[in-house]
């Protein structure tokens, strides 16, 4: 094992790892020498030298020779033999700090602190448990020289939290520890430990991050050079085969050495993965003190005493305050000493600025800022409020008039009636103005008892109580004062008048001033304004009794000026009335109406309203509709094109043609389209009967007669129309033709179109497609009897263009006729067979097996 890596384990962390090791398997160690201790080797150990008293150092330089000693350094045999024997059997430790194992040290805060410090004493209170994990950590690459270090992680045994300054103080202090440590009483949970052993797991892994990566980095570079060496060295090796062998040799030994080169490179890679190793050699469970650091403080002039909380392991200063406010100390916190010892943040630390003494809220006569202003002033210097008890400074201070003691503004103003200086529990707050005033100038109300100035109070003209706004009222006639029980509210106005000033409508009995009274012009009595009314036509006062409403205007009127309509017998004014113009009668506006076409004034009764337009219509201008009888003004009828009778707008049908006005007995609907149509545009079928408009109707091109969709037949070739029994189905598509241009197969008799009916070139007879072909050789359309196949090939061709067979008579075409070689016959490809030694054809007749081979040969060959 290599230790010349800048990684590998230091100097101090072997000396700590094999000392506790071998005090951990009974072994003693004595460090008087610190160069070469003197070590008495624990039973796992003895087979390190001939003696279990034996020297051991830990540099090469401080060996003697002729003396038992051991070496132990990273990678030397007793440094590897004391790893083994931590991974075999991981040491549990139980370990109690206390304050006089560990070094007090003072806040950080003091540091920056201008007061010099001393610990008084420390005094433990209660104790915290941790877990400390150690750990070696091993990482290995054939790239790099083998890394080993030692890792301790602490943490809090309740909460996992890292607890770094702890392990610092406990290897600081691990020599001292381990000669003379007193054990901790700890039993955790096996599940606790496993947990806080996962924790420490993720910190030594973010830890070894770093060098991991670094020597990944290595280990993939020097794979990478390599990788490129060894294929160099294969393409020279491939390039010396190209002159040794060539083809496939050649290629068979260039496949075997890729394949080479490949496995090498992939072993070589392999070879160069890095290794990391975490081994837990042992663990530690700790209990440490924690209580009260009580510090002696000083700044030169004045001193005090101040306690903190405190950890001695961890050096931890877990709570240190101000002392009034708790405020706790940092480094733009200072702590300050007051006259009175205590010490205090300089929040709390005030100086008058009036003679300069100090204080703060611990002392008996505080220095204390003005809850108005914040100006500091002492008690000498300062007031303290009569009302609230508060410091306030001179200059928010005031004499209360009443009492003449000092009191703060905030518990004090002036009187709103006198404007002299008050204390608050010496103002009164009105309530009718909301302002404060005085004892002198504020009073109550004799029915609410509420407190009201004596500005907004008042005496009662009949009776002389004071009273406030909202409990007295003013007579609306002479304005007098006046209590409730000495007014009477006039049912008029709403107002108030005095009791002896109030009169009675004579129809309602309710209490009125005089003022809101009349006389009726009729019956002479006296009335309120609720149940009187004036006519609007003479202006005279009249009682409602005797007052007509008008029923045009709702105008009250006196019976003078009021008369009935003829038809509904209501009530009206006389300039609401009008005569009809038909029968005379005086009418309102609600019963009669003006003729929509003449104007004239007409009623009700001699009215007709059009169902059109809904407008009002006289006698003369009225008719009705002949089909519905209907009501309809003459505007809005329209006489039928075919007949002549007057038809309103629903019963009148449109020409959809001609747009001509057709009653409904005159109109019809053709039965295609279902528009409506005037006789002079309707005709029927001439087959099945159906009304047609012009745009649904066809006609024949031989009877002219009309013809609906279903009924007309178009020619496939003249494309004209035709009635159906004009027209014939052809054989061999989906078209009709006419009777002109159809044409008929000589051979089946079929009609077919003239698309399908062909000519034969010989007979000139015409043929459907059936009964006829098209010849192969002249490209001619026959009829079947003047075509013949070739039996070969199977095309068929004009009779000339075959010949037979001498053999079997067949006919075959020149392309798939073939002579015998011998005896020059035509034979077709049934009849010929071929000469096993020329490859000529013969007919079969002419070839003869050979008697050796069996095949067949010709008889010139056999």
């Amino acid at each position: 094992m290599s230790v010349d890596d800048v990684g590998t384990l230091n100097r101090l962390e072997v000396r700590r790892f094999t000392a506790t090791t071998i005090e951990a398997y009974g072994g003693d160690v004595n460090r008087r020498d610190a160069d070469s201790w003197h070590v008495t080797l624990p039973e796992p150990l003895r087979n390190l030298a001939e003696s279990r008293d034996v020297a051991v150092v830990f540099d090469p330089k401080d060996q003697q020779p002729g003396r038992d000693e051991l070496l132990v350094q990273p990678g030397s045999l007793a440094f590897n033999q004391l790893l083994e024997l931590v991974k075999e059997d991981i040491s549990i430790g139980k370990l109690y700090l206390t304050a006089a194992d560990m070094q007090v040290t003072l806040p950080d805060v003091l540091d920056v602190s201008e007061t010099t410090v001393t610990i008084e004493e420390f005094d433990p209170e209660q104790t915290a448990d941790a877990v400390a994990f150690h750990f070696l950590i091993e990482m290995e690459s054939v790239s790099s020289f083998h890394r080993e270090r030692f890792e301790t992680v602490t943490l809090d045994l309740a909460n996992g939290s890292p607890q770094p300054a702890l392990t610092d103080r406990l290897l600081a202090h691990a020599s001292s520890l381990s000669r003379s440590h007193e054990p901790a009483d700890i039993d955790p949970a096996a599940e606790t430990i496993e947990q806080r052993y996962a924790t420490a797991i993720e910190e030594i892994e973010r830890r070894i991050e770093a060098d991991a990566a670094e020597l990944l980095n290595e280990a993939t570079e020097a794979a990478a050079t390599r990788a490129e060496e060894i294929s160099e060295l294969y393409d020279q090796r491939r390039d010396e085969l190209g002159e040794e062998l060539h083809g496939a040799a050649l290629r068979q030994r260039r496949k075997s050495f890729d394949k080479r080169e490949r496995d090498e490179i992939e072993d070589m890679v392999d070879r160069h993965d890095v290794t990391v190793n975490i081994s837990l050699v042992g663990m530690t469970l700790l209990s440490h003190d924690v209580g009260t650091l009580r510090l002696s403080i000083g700044d030169g002039e004045r001193s005090g005493t101040a306690s903190a909380r405190y950890a001695p392991a961890t050096g931890e200063t877990i709570e240190f305050g101000c002392a009034t406010c708790e405020t706790s100390f940092d480094r733009t916190t200072r702590p300050q000493v007051c006259t009175c010892g205590s010490v205090v943040c300089a929040g709390c630390l005030n100086v008058c600025t009036e003679c300069g003494e100090t204080g703060c809220p611990n002392c008996e006569t505080p220095v204390a800022a003005c809850e108005l202003c914040g100006r500091v002033e002492c008690h000498r210097c300062g007031s303290v409020c009569d009302e609230c008890g508060r410091a306030v400074c001179t200059s928010h201070t005031e004499t209360c008039a009443k009492t003449e003691q000092a009191t703060c503004l905030a518990c004090g103003e002036a009187c709103a009636s006198c404007g002299t200086f008050h204390g608050d529990s010496h103002l009164h707050r009105c309530r009718v103005d909301g302002d404060l005033h005085c004892d002198a100038h504020s009073d109550t109300c004799d029915e609410c008892t509420d407190t009201i100035c004596e500005t907004h109070l008042r005496s009662c003209t009949a009776c002389d109580v004071e009273l406030c706004p909202d409990d007295r009222v003013t007579c609306e006639t002479c304005g007098d004062t006046r209590c409730h029980d000495d007014a009477v509210a006039c049912d008029g106005c709403g107002g108030h008048h005095c009791a002896e000033a109030v009169e009675q409508c004579e129809i309602c009995m309710n209490h009125f001033g005089s003022a809101h009274l009349s006389t009726c012009a009729t019956c002479d009595r006296s009335v309120c304004a609720t149940d009187s009314t004036t006519c609007g036509t003479c202006g005279d006062t009249i009682c409602t009794d005797h007052a007509v409403d008008c029923a045009g205007c709702s105008e009250a009127l006196c019976d003078t000026h009021s008369n009935e309509c003829e038809i509904c017998a209501d009530s009206f004014g006389t300039q609401h009335l009008a005569a009809c113009g038909t029968c005379g009668q005086e009418i309102c506006e609600t019963d009669r109406g003006e003729c929509r076409i003449c104007d004239e004034i007409v009623c009700t009764t001699d009215s007709a309203v059009c169902m059109k337009c809904d407008g009002l219509v006289c006698p003369t201008h009225t008719d009705r509709c002949d089909l519905c009888d209907d009501p309809f003004c003459t505007d809005h009828l329209e006489a039928c094109a075919t007949c002549g009778d007057d038809i309103c707008e629903p019963d009148r049908i449109h020409c959809a043609v001609c747009d001509a006005v057709t009653c409904e007995a005159h109109a019809e609907t053709c039965d295609t389209c279902e528009k409506a149509l005037c006789p002079e545009h309707s005709e029927t079928c001439a087959t099945c009967g159906d009304v047609l408009c012009p745009a649904d109707r066809s006609r024949c091109s031989d009877h002219d007669a009309a013809l609906c969709d279903t009924h007309a037949e178009t020619c496939a070739q003249c494309e004209e129309v035709y009635c159906a029994d004009l027209v014939t189905d052809c054989a061999y598509c989906d078209g009709v033709v006419c009777q002109h241009h159809e044409g008929t197969c000589s051979h089946s008799g079929e009609t077919v179109c003239a698309e399908h009916n062909r000519t034969c070139a010989v007979c000139d007879d015409a043929f459907c497609p059936a009964h006829s072909v098209t010849t192969d050789d002249t490209d001619e359309v026959r009829c079947v009897d003047h075509a013949a196949e070739c039996a070969d090939c199977g095309t068929l061709f004009t009779p000339e263009h075959l010949e037979a067979c001498d053999r079997c008579g067949d006919h075959v075409c020149q392309e798939d006729r073939v002579t015998c070689a011998t005896c020059d016959d035509v034979l077709c490809q049934t009849d010929q067979a071929t000469c096993t030694v020329d490859g000529k054809l013969h007919c079969t007749s002419h070839i003869v097996p050979c008697d050796a081979c069996g095949e067949g040969v010709c008889e010139d060959h056999r």
